[in-house]
């Protein structure tokens, strides 16, 4: 008889985060004197072993994409026998601390939602101080507006920007900013305005980026909750100035604006 290959362990079509390891899969084969891949491939990371009859798929995948493949079975008559057997489809995981594993893919950026970990390397505290250029990095978990992420000031951000988004991840630049405000509003120009529709600001960052009016912490306190979003980039503009993102209710859209490293914003991935 021609042989045959009976699925025997994991699920043949899988869906992982990458530097995840897949579930192990097995094929048996009966009636034959070897099994092996025919067709297809799998993700970097992940092999497939034969040993006897028995085919053998295991390993952490470090490369994203979708993979099919298939299992041939034979047999040293001559006969043999074939079956596409699934596919390993392998995703970028949301950053750590991400308030939820949704992402918005605008342009050609995919964004996080807004980050809400709390950084070893920074101090949470409800009192940001007045230097403009903070000694601490800090940041704030309470006090925040729905919707919104950990408000941290520019220290934490810059000194912590790989764990706060690790790769592929990256805390935004101010190029990032620009190419998020040109993609949404389709507009050739990053520029700084104060005549924006709130229709528009509420159509493009709010619907369609998922940001919020999260305000900013300083000093003691939360400001501008339900009218300011403020987002850090992770690029320098003065010993005490840096490049973020602000648009509010009031027309206001700074894709590239600066703003006191002490204060407390937002922050959310992109890659």
């Amino acid at each position: 008889p021609n042989p045959t290959i009976k699925h025997s362990g994991g699920a043949a079509s899988q869906s992982v985060n990458q530097g995840t390891a897949i579930t192990t899969i097995t094929y048996t084969a009966s009636n034959a004197t070897s099994i092996a891949s025919s067709s297809g491939s799998f993700p970097t990371g992940v092999t497939g072993t034969p040993s006897g009859t028995v085919f053998t798929i295991s390993g952490t995948p470090s490369a994203t994409g979708t993979y099919g493949y298939a299992v041939t079975a034979s047999h040293t008559n001559g006969c043999s026998s074939s079956a596409t057997a699934g596919t390993i489809t392998v995703t970028v995981p949301p950053p750590p601390g991400a308030a939820s594993t949704q992402t918005w893919v605008i342009g050609t950026q995919t964004w996080s939602a807004p980050l809400k970990k709390a950084q070893t390397g920074c101090t949470e505290s409800t009192d940001f101080g007045t230097s403009n250029t903070p000694t601490t990095a800090m940041y704030r978990s309470s006090g925040l507006y729905t919707g919104s992420g950990y408000l941290y000031n520019w220290k934490c951000v810059s000194e912590q920007s790989t764990d706060l988004c690790p790769s592929p991840w990256r805390v935004p630049t101010a190029t990032d900013l620009c190419d998020l405000d040109k993609a949404l509003f389709n507009a050739s120009r990053c520029v700084n305005r104060s005549d924006v529709p709130l229709s528009d600001i509420t159509a493009k960052y709010i619907n369609l980026w998922g940001g919020a009016y999260g305000g900013f912490a300083t000093e003691k306190t939360v400001n501008a909750t339900g009218y300011s979003g403020l987002y850090w980039a992770v690029w320098s503009y003065t010993s005490e100035h840096a490049y973020n993102l602000h648009f509010n209710t009031s027309g206001v859209v700074y894709p590239e604006l600066s703003d006191l490293k002490r204060f407390g914003f937002q922050v959310r991935c992109v890659r």
